[in-house]
Order: structure tokens, then C-alpha cells, then sequence
């Protein structure tokens, strides 16, 4: 009878067999002759269609011999082994309680992906893990010709990885061949973007550990933006947007520290490369003061043995003149004269004059010497201390923070026959 008919038999007995001529299937009254439950007694191969609110395959296994509730072969064909598709709702739920064993397995010893996820809204592939020593996901790629996992994204985030824990990495990567361990590429926006809220932990650690190494980091960029850019955003206290070390020689790079602002601190010189006449590439050095100064230099002439000069007025703007700050100013006559000296200095300029009232036209260098005066914001915040610094207490070197690996698993053993680690 059709599948309409088979569901208007009156009172059927418990266990009664019909054929259904709509599925060509049989079925079997599983419920009472009051309440029918007709459930289909299929058999292989099996295609139809059905219209139900309970579930329809439900199996389990609660045998000690058995590896699966239940297990497909499909190595003969090109077909997926099991193809889910759902307009709402998942396409497959997968829930483990085991505390060995994974949720998911997926292995292809072919040469395309164990896993393809795609969605047009909402996740493509979520996974969640209560466990304390396992990954949530893990993969493994025995082939060397490819990733081991590869994202891409047209737009948003092709990765995100968030993490609460104080001592495991939100994401840990290590290359024990010649290629990179990370390669990063944007079009726009950040090629990598790395964000910690942790007291103890870096942001971002890469260590290359071989002993001919030749970069641990390599950056390039095509653009007008920094190759790299380090930014500090505390508000206030000792901070420095960058440092370098090598052996005992150490650098602090836009830096704070006591109030003062540096755009360089550390040991060691501060030198540039100059080139000699045959080709050859030198070093020179640069002076350094115990205070904060800056310099400028100029000529003069003298009329009827007097000369006024007026300072830059940028360099004005920047520079405090006083009792306690007193501005340093060195003339070099060159010419036949009775002599100069320097009277009225301000912040604006100086007055050079001739002794004995002497009338020479002599023309004449000059170099000034002042304190740089204090910097503040346009709100009038301290945004470098720099009048009275002198001989400041120097920055320590950086602790040696590195990038702490917890106890998250480096290298565990893979079970390819069950999908325990």
C-alpha cells in the first residue's frame, strides 16, 4: 500500500509489516495499535526522502569491542564518504565526552584537504574543547608539498585566536625545516596584528636558534608607512616604544624615562659611516654632553665695530636663557681687529662688540650653545623634562622577557588509526 494508506490503518498491531509501494521500502508499527510509530526497515542501497521533527539516524554503540557506532568505506569512489547539507541549523554536530579521544577525526592520505569548510553567513568550522591537555584543533600534514593548514578570507579576519590563559600562547608556531615559520601578506590593513593583556608574557616572540642565523625577524615593506613601527601607549611613566641588545651594549628607542623624553639611550657611541676618498667606508663619532643642549652656528660682519644677531626663530622657541641656563656663545674674528666680545644675550640673539671701541668692518663666525627648554602639549602637560638635566640616572637594561610556552604540547604523538594523541 502507498505511504498515505499505510498511515490510515486503523489500530494497527504492534510489529505489523507493511511494504510501501510511495518508498519501496518496509516498514514496521514500532509504537501500539492506539499510538503507530511506522519507522522504515531499510535496506542498502537506500535513497528517500522524509519529512520528520525527530531525528533521523540515530545510533550507538555501547559495546567494548566495537570502534564506531558505525563506519563507512568509500575507497572504490570519488563520491564524499558522508555529505550533510542543512538550510538552518548545523549540517553535522559532532559531541565527544572522552578525554582521550578526538571530537573529530578527518585524515586523507591523498593529495587534496581531509577538511573543507565554507559558509555563506556565520562559522564555516567552530570548535570548542573543555579538556586541559588537548588542542581544540589539530592538524597535521605528513606531505611536505603543502600547509598544513590553510586560511584565506576576502574580507574580515582570515584568523583570529583569542586566549584567556596567563602561561599557554594563543598561537605557538615552530619550523624545523629551511622555510618560514610564519609568512604574513596583506594587501591592506596589518599582515599580522598581536594583541596581550598578560603581566609576564610577550605580545609577539620569534627566536631562531641556529648558529649560523641569519634574521629572527625580517621585515619589508613597499609602502610609505614604517617597515616596523613600535608604539608604546602607556600614558605616563618609564616607557619606550622599541629596544635592542647585543652582548652588553643595549638601546632604548623612543623612550621616557624620569619625565625625559630620548629618541635614543643606551651604551656605546652614537657614530654614522662616511666614505674616504678611495671608496672605503668609515666611522665617524659624535659628541656627546652631560646636559641637554642644542647648537647652532652663523656669520657675521661687524659695522663700525658692532654686530647684532638675531637668532632662528626656531631654534629660539626651543632653547631657555637665564641666570641658571646661561647661553654659551664663541666668536671666531677673521680679520685684523682689536678683539670682540659678546654682550646682551637673550633668547632671540646676541650683540658682538669690538674692545676699545674699536670701529673694524671684519667679518666673523659664530657657534651657540643653549639649554633646550622643557616640552609640553598643546594642553600644557610635561612631555619631556629637559632644563636642569644633567648626568640623569641611566636606564637598566631590559629583563630578558621571552615568550613562555606553559605548558602547551610542542610535539605530540599522533594515533592515525584512531585519532588518539
Amino acid at each position: 500500500m502507498s505511504y498515505t494508506e499505510m498511515n490510515t490503518i486503523f489500530s494497527p498491531a504492534k510489529g505489523l509489516a507493511v511494504f510501501c509501494t510511495t518508498t519501496n521500502q518496509y516498514y514496521f508499527n514500532r509504537g501500539t495499535p492506539l499510538t503507530p510509530n511506522w519507522v522504515c526497515s531499510f535496506y542498502l542501497p537506500f535513497a528517500g526522502s522524509f519529512s520528520t521533527t525527530t531525528t533521523l539516524l540515530d545510533l550507538k554503540n555501547t559495546g567494548t569491542g566495537g570502534t564506531a557506532a558505525f563506519s563507512i568505506d568509500n575507497t572504490a569512489n570519488t563520491s564524499p564518504v558522508i555529505s550533510a547539507v542543512t538550510d538552518i541549523g548545523n549540517a553535522i554536530s559532532a559531541y565527544n565526552y572522552s578525554a582521550t579521544y578526538s571530537t573529530l577525526w578527518a585524515q586523507n592520505d591523498g593529495g587534496s584537504t581531509a577538511i573543507v569548510a565554507k559558509s555563506a553567513g556565520g562559522n564555516a568550522l567552530y570548535a570548542e574543547n573543555s579538556s586541559p591537555d588537548y588542542y581544540t584543533f589539530w592538524a597535521q600534514n605528513n606531505n611536505a608539498r603543502g600547509p598544513v593548514i590553510g586560511i584565506a578570507a576576502a574580507s574580515g579576519n582570515a584568523l583570529y585566536a583569542e586566549n584567556a590563559s596567563d602561561s599557554i600562547c594563543t598561537i605557538f608556531a615552530k619550523n624545523k625545516n629551511s622555510w618560514s615559520t610564519i609568512a604574513a601578506m596583506n594587501i591592506r590593513g596589518n599582515s599580522i596584528y598581536a594583541e596581550n593583556a598578560s603581566d609576564s608574557n610577550c605580545t609577539f616572540y620569534a627566536k631562531n636558534a641556529s648558529s649560523n642565523a641569519i634574521n629572527t625577524i625580517y621585515a619589508e615593506n613597499s609602502g610609505a608607512y614604517p617597515t616596523i613601527l613600535g608604539y608604546n601607549a602607556m600614558p605616563s611613566g618609564d616607557r619606550s616604544g622599541g629596544y635592542f641588545s647585543a652582548g652588553a651594549a643595549y638601546a632604548w628607542v623612543g623612550a621616557n624615562f624620569s619625565g625625559t623624553s630620548y629618541k635614543v639611550v643606551g651604551t656605546g657611541s652614537v657614530a654614522t659611516i662616511v666614505t674616504t676618498p678611495a671608496g672605503e667606508k668609515v666611522t665617524m663619532f659624535c659628541p656627546e654632553a652631560p646636559e641637554i643642549l642644542l647648537s647652532d652656528y652663523g656669520t657675521g660682519l661687524l659695522t663700525n665695530g658692532k654686530c647684532h644677531i638675531e637668532l632662528d626663530p626656531v631654534f629660539s622657541n626651543n632653547i631657555i636663557v637665564g641666570d641658571k641656563h646661561p647661553m654659551k656663545v664663541f666668536i671666531q674674528a677673521e680679520g685684523d681687529c682689536n678683539g670682540v666680545f659678546v654682550t646682551n644675550k637673550t633668547t632671540t640673539g646676541f650683540d658682538v662688540v669690538e674692545f676699545n671701541n674699536g670701529k673694524s668692518g671684519v667679518p666673523f663666525s659664530w657657534s651657540v650653545i643653549a639649554s633646550r627648554s622643557d616640552e609640553n602639549d598643546k594642553d600644557g602637560v610635561s612631555v619631556s623634562k629637559n632644563s636642569g638635566v644633567r648626568f640623569p640616572l641611566a636606564p637598566k637594561p631590559q629583563k630578558q622577557m621571552k615568550g613562555q610556552m606553559g605548558n602547551t604540547r610542542i610535539s605530540p604523538s599522533w594515533n592515525a588509526s584512531s585519532g588518539q594523541r
